[in-house]
């Protein structure tokens, strides 16, 4: 049969017709990043989803499906004076993409699966990075775990400014003249 695509109603019931005896994998995915595309029996992924058995002229009901939200990570970045930074760029472990805080500081990062996350926050040139938890090493950083339907708040930073490097400076002094006769 291949797939099959039905949309919800506004009650998330549905209904898929015309599908002959055999057995099928039904699942659900919202069509955003909030939710993780769920299966029949509370599955995550394809190759643990129960299979719906279909028999011939059969009727099948109850296959409810469950959506999970992704995990959110949520913080807010300041200075060493508490002054919120917009521009501010987190990611989880360093790498992949990345979200910037907005003019308050704050941020949201919704996590591609539940696990153990870092964090990272850069801005160059204006302040220094930043793992979880102060440290400037990934080894270092505070590991946090996120799971599903989960928010972990009050994941903050207090980024330190960046050293300065101004250049050299060189200064020549003329020996003052007698001032001029009035």
């Amino acid at each position: 049969v291949g797939d099959v695509v039905v949309v919800s109603g506004e009650d998330g019931g549905y209904s898929i017709g015309g599908l002959g005896p055999d057995s099928y994998i039904v699942g659900a995915d919202a069509g955003t990043e909030e939710f993780v595309p769920g299966f029949y029996e509370a599955a995550i992924d394809e190759p643990d989803a129960t299979p719906v058995v279909v028999g011939e002229s059969e009727q099948v009901t109850g296959i409810d499906i469950v959506l999970h939200r992704r995990g959110v990570i949520r913080g807010t970045v300041t200075d060493v004076d508490a002054t919120a930074i917009a521009g501010v760029m987190l990611q989880l472990d360093g790498a992949g993409p990345a979200v910037q805080s907005d003019l308050d500081g704050r941020y949201t990062i919704i996590v591609p699966e539940p696990g153990p996350y870092t964090v990272l926050a850069t801005s160059d040139p204006v302040y220094l990075p930043e793992w979880l938890g102060g440290s400037r090493t990934k080894v270092d950083a505070t590991v946090i775990a996120v799971d599903l339907d989960s928010s972990v708040e009050r994941v903050d930073f207090v980024l330190d400014r960046a050293p300065v490097d101004l250049p050299e400076l060189s200064v020549n002094f003329q020996p003052a003249r007698a001032p001029l006769p009035e």
